[in-house]
């Protein structure tokens, strides 16, 4: 059995209703073994091989002075050897007692991402694809149309979810019985550009 055939197993077991969701490229693509995994599994070894980070033979980042001179909150290690898969632990956990102080406490770990198009791009790739279409805030970026609709093949949509009086939760419920299709429903509001 494929890695990507026992990651699949294991969320149709523990979550079906996310296994539906995902698209074939979702149900295809799976985190390989790689640089990063092998770098933590190597990390405080006596000798560690791994490639792309630049040590001091004890484990520490060697670095130079001009530019870690300038990390303020940071250490080396942090700043310049690979970052965990998903963000630090610690930050995670930070960010989401903080969602939860706001949104309740059904809140899952968060994961980082290099920024809103890299975070956009892996929900089109583990959820989209040309059986699906996606709903999209108006007005929303010209790459959102592009990373659902060029790239994965969706069908996409716009709804309003502002109007003159704020927030429209009827246009939004309107916009969603319309669909005919499974829907993903992307909501960044009040965000730019919509807000």
């Amino acid at each position: 059995m494929s890695p990507a055939d026992r990651l699949n197993v294991a969320i149709e077991r523990h979550h079906p209703a996310a296994a539906a969701c995902l698209s074939a490229l979702g149900r295809a693509i799976f985190y390989p073994r790689g640089v990063a995994a092998q770098a933590q599994e190597a990390k405080g070894t006596r000798i560690n091989a791994t490639i792309g980070q630049l040590t001091d033979g004890q484990g520490g980042a060697l670095t130079l002075p001009v530019m870690s001179r300038h990390l303020l909150a940071l250490t080396d290690e942090e700043a310049f050897l690979y970052a965990p898969q998903g963000g630090r632990p610690d930050l995670r956990r930070a960010w989401q007692a903080r969602l939860q102080r706001t949104a309740g406490d059904r809140i899952s770990l968060p994961l980082a991402t290099a920024g809103i198009t890299h975070g956009l791009s892996t929900v089109a790739d583990l959820f989209a694809g040309p059986d699906t279409e996606v709903l999209l805030p108006a007005p929303a970026w010209g790459n959102y149309g592009h990373l659902f609709g060029t790239r994965r093949g969706a069908t996409v949509s716009t709804y309003a979810p502002d109007g003159p009086e704020g927030f429209r939760p009827e246009a939004l419920a309107a916009a969603l019985q319309a669909r005919t299709k499974p829907t993903l429903l992307v909501v960044n509001f009040p965000s730019n550009p919509s807000g």
